[in-house]
């Protein structure tokens, strides 16, 4: 299989701009909602996304995944094999979500009461019909990734991201309540579905669902089903118990320190795209070998990329915080160790991502749904005694240990063989990373503009350090796609 290095190289350009888009607008926008609902009821409005996420995977079995092992191998003329296997994906992930959403209305007033101290019902009711929405873009949004179509993918996902939530805030702004800014979100979110249901089935024909592949999909993804469901447990179950134990403002004032330290994952995103589409077919023509140098190229890029800016936001996301949000959240003691521990913890999870390939390729998913078990049994175990005693940082701990027990299951087992010259890299990464800390730590920032002139000079350090210490090198950038 050739592979167009330019277009691998621009396509990388635009899922890494989009997605650095999309978790910026979270940030962007947190001091307007904040503003005019308050703490209590952001935290509200991230519980009840939380909870579609977590209903979410249920509905779509993870079958679009098998878009990504198997149709992806077809050529664009095949489109009677291309519309058998996306009418047959479509119409089953359709019904399971119809369902899904019922489930949602039918708990809403449980998870009103219990977690949210009995308010935001109708936001939580009227949140069902985003479960259907999730299972309509889902299977569009994996067809297209699998044609690699990542550009269109890129720019159609910060519409469908940034426009509904767009929404959100102007019904927020008018009506000061969550449930017609949810309105208003679930409105505009329906139209850009429309958009691209249109686009994807007119290069298609109609064809009745096939048993045979759903079958065949069904039995690669379904391990995938409650791993992708692990994982959603693993990265929001903390705030189930930071609402019981502290309430709805701690939901919101951790969600912020999460959603700045995700940007981590952000940086994985276009490695995971291209390792996941592209490769498989060099996996199967006996080539492993090469995948696995990949692969362990992909994470010195990786972490030369996350540590660097893990840095930048241990030292900065307090006082940036104070600076934009002037004082409306409270004072968290031990904010930047409360900061340190979460980016680690997703930074492994990171890391992480990169040995999944490795099960996927093998076929061997049910992997990941026992690493991420585990895990989300020490997380529920951590967060039920160190919230309750620690409060949010406690939270922090419990996302730090259990995605580090999965970033050592996947080393015992798939085994990458990391040589010296691997763990040489990353110790010159840390090396790097504690130039930048010193020029962090001891430069005082009082304004948006010392903010600014600390992340410049930050940067130019780091990555003058990471040049003079040979880390990567100009010409090897592009080795990773050869």
């Amino acid at each position: 299989m050739m592979i167009n290095k330019k277009k691998v190289i621009s396509d990388s350009i635009f899922i890494s701009a989009g997605d650095l888009i999309l978790r910026l607008k979270s940030i962007i926008f947190i001091p307007i909602i904040i503003s005019s609902v308050g703490i209590a009821k952001y935290g509200e409005f991230i519980q009840i996304l939380i909870n579609i996420s977590l209903i979410v995977p249920f509905c779509n079995l993870e079958l679009g995944m098998g878009f990504y092992r198997y149709t992806s191998k077809y050529d664009e003329s095949e489109v009677e094999k291309l519309s058998k296997d996306y009418w047959t994906i479509f119409i089953t992930v359709f019904l399971l979500s119809l369902f899904g959403g019922l489930v949602i209305y039918l708990v809403s007033p449980l998870i009103s009461k219990y977690i949210l101290e009995g308010s935001s019902l109708k936001s939580l009711k009227l949140s069902s019909l985003l479960v259907i929405n999730a299972g309509l873009k889902y299977v569009d949004i994996k067809y297209i990734q699998c044609r690699k179509k990542f550009k269109l993918f890129s720019v159609y996902n910060i519409f469908y991201e940034l426009m509904p939530y767009l929404g959100f805030i102007a019904g927020i702004l008018i009506k000061l309540e969550i449930f017609f800014g949810l309105l208003l979100y679930l409105i505009i979110q329906s139209i850009l579905i429309i958009f691209l249901k249109v686009y994807v089935i007119r290069s298609l024909n109609f064809s009745i669902p096939s048993i045979r592949i759903l079958k065949k999909f069904f039995i690669y993804s379904w391990p995938l089903i409650f791993s992708d469901f692990t994982g959603s447990l693993l990265s929001k179950v903390d705030r189930y118990f930071i609402g019981y134990f502290l309430g709805a403002a701690a939901i919101g004032v951790y969600n912020i320190v999460y959603s700045v330290c995700s940007l981590l994952f952000v940086f994985a995103v276009p490695f995971n795209k291209y390792f996941g589409i592209y490769l498989p077919q060099v996996w199967d023509e006996g080539k492993q070998d090469k995948v696995r140098v990949q692969l362990k190229e992909g994470i010195v890029y990786y972490l030369v990329i996350s540590i660097g800016s893990l840095t930048g936001i241990v030292f900065l996301l307090k006082p940036g915080v104070n600076l934009i949000l002037s004082n409306r959240i409270p004072t968290i003691a031990n904010f930047e160790w409360l900061v340190l521990v979460t980016g680690l913890g997703i930074l492994g999870w990171g890391i992480a991502a990169f040995f999944y390939h490795l099960i996927f390729y093998m076929e061997k998913n049910y992997l990941i749904l026992i690493f991420q078990s585990i895990a989300v049994v020490l997380n529920m175990g951590l967060n039920y005694f160190l919230v309750k005693e620690y409060g949010i940082i406690g939270a922090g701990i419990a996302t730090f240990a259990s995605y580090l027990t999965v970033l050592i299951m996947c080393n015992y087992y798939l085994r990458m063989n990391f040589d010296f010259n691997f763990i040489a890299k990353i110790l010159k990464i840390v090396l790097a990373a504690l130039i930048i800390g010193f020029w962090l730590y001891f430069y005082s920032v009082k304004n948006l503009i010392d903010l600014g002139i600390s992340i410049t000079v930050g940067l130019a350090i780091y990555l003058f350090s990471i040049f003079m210490l040979r880390v990567i090198r100009f010409k090897g950038i592009k080795s990773i796609f050869a």
